[in-house]
């Protein structure tokens, strides 16, 4: 089996553990950030593990 396909497969069997991502509310509105400062950008890549 290759690579890809075992990685298919991983991602298959997990979104059918968790059929929802719980993160994906927090996710859009950390993407919707526009940062113009490099101050905030380096506040928002600390906070982010």
């Amino acid at each position: 089996m290759s690579i890809s396909t075992q990685d298919h497969l991983n991602s298959t069997i997990t979104l059918k553990k968790f059929p929802f991502d719980l993160f994906y509310p927090l996710r859009r509105w950390v993407d919707s950030i526009e940062v113009t400062n490099d101050k905030f950008a380096h506040f928002l890549c600390n906070l982010i593990p």
